[in-house]
């Protein structure tokens, strides 16, 4: 999936339909360096993985204290699973920013908080404008003639553009951004009542160590100016991982092939944290074509079923390749598993289902 994703989007996002000149740039540059990082599929809307549409929901009791914190990321889970992010939510991040005298004179980076967990990691970087007075904090890859609610500020809502509201106030559009220099990743925003902007930024925790060491890579540019002319900056940060994983696996009951497919599952593997599971399905092509990444074979997904047959709800997942071998993972909440388990195979728009695959608990 990822191999495909950069491609889906460059497509979408041509001249006709570009939102941004900076958000196609960078989509661009994603293509140019697959090999440093990728962002991976959010189910619910793939525009979410460049953080120019996002889900919006509601606050529940357990958030409406804090709904701008991390924490606000679990209201749907179960209260066991809100605890433990309770427990595990740093917010004194320990981080070292850069000298860049000429990006702080416009806009100041920081970790706001984090929550570490086996699988992933969730990190909140605040941005504040160095002259609220003078700035209006929007987020790279809106486009300030876009409506004011994309800039998610409760109570923010009407048909005036960004560019009317920032003009209203007074203020210039200041373009800001946030990167973590890591793989997969997808970057969520909103805005506080004082203008601050905060990126939600979720990644998987590749290493599984105990002491976790990143660098933010920050962006920041006068809306009028060119995106290659964004000031960059940096935050180093260390996290602690306190928690552990589980391995639960599954093989084929029968022999894994996909009806109607050259796929074969060969097994798949939860990994079970604190917070989270995430489904890995193994499987690989077992078709003629040497090149299959144009075949009907690599825009199928696997769907995890429940016990009624429906599609379970994923959070965010993604893909890696070896040759024919493929690794798909999704990320579901905490929940029991049962001896047996099926998932149905779809395209990856879910225009087609091809079949299900039936797989059995390895004692």
């Amino acid at each position: 999936m990822d191999r495909k994703i950069d491609d889906v989007l460059y497509e979408a996002l041509k001249p006709a339909n570009e939102p941004e000149p900076e958000l196609n740039r960078r989509i661009l540059d994603r293509r140019l360096e697959r090999d440093m990082r990728k962002y991976n599929i959010r189910k619910t809307a793939v525009a979410a993985i460049i953080g120019i549409l996002v889900t919006a929901g509601g606050v529940s009791a357990y958030a409406a204290s804090r709904n701008v914190s991390l924490l606000s990321l679990f209201q749907g889970e179960s209260r066991e699973v809100q605890k433990r992010a309770e427990k595990l939510l740093d917010t004194q991040v320990e981080q070292e920013k850069d000298s860049n005298k000429e990006q702080s004179q416009l806009a100041s980076f920081r970790v706001r908080e984090a929550i570490v967990d086996m699988n992933q990691v969730r990190v909140q970087v605040e941005v504040k404008a160095s002259d609220p007075e003078k700035y209006l904090l929007v987020p790279e890859g809106i486009g300030k003639d876009t409506s004011v609610e994309n800039l998610r500020k409760d109570g923010l809502k009407g048909d005036q553009t960004i560019a009317d509201y920032a003009k209203s106030m007074g203020k210039k559009c200041l373009k800001v951004g946030a990167d973590i220099r890591t793989e997969m990743q997808t970057v969520e925003h909103r805005m506080e009542e004082d203008g601050t902007i905060l990126f939600n930024i979720e990644y998987k925790n590749e290493h599984k160590g105990k002491k976790l060491d990143y660098v933010c890579e920050t962006y920041v540019y006068p809306a009028e100016s060119d995106y290659e002319d964004r000031i960059r900056g940096e935050v180093a940060f260390a996290l602690t991982n306190q928690t552990d994983v589980e391995q639960i696996k599954y093989v084929p009951a029968t022999k894994g092939k996909v009806p109607g497919t050259d796929l074969v599952v060969d097994e798949v593997i939860f990994d079970k944290s604190d917070l989270e599971m995430i489904c890995n399905v193994k499987y690989h092509y077992a078709g003629e074509k040497k090149d299959w990444s144009n075949t009907k074979e690599a825009d199928i997904c696997f769907y995890l079923l429940d016990s009624q047959g429906r599609i379970m709800d994923s959070q965010d997942g993604g893909s890696t390749e070896n040759g024919r071998e493929v690794t798909q993972s999704w990320g579901y909440s905490l929940t029991e598993l049962p001896k047996t388990i099926s998932f149905q195979a779809k395209d990856v728009m879910e225009k087609k289902a091809y079949g299900t695959v039936d797989m059995k608990l390895v004692k």
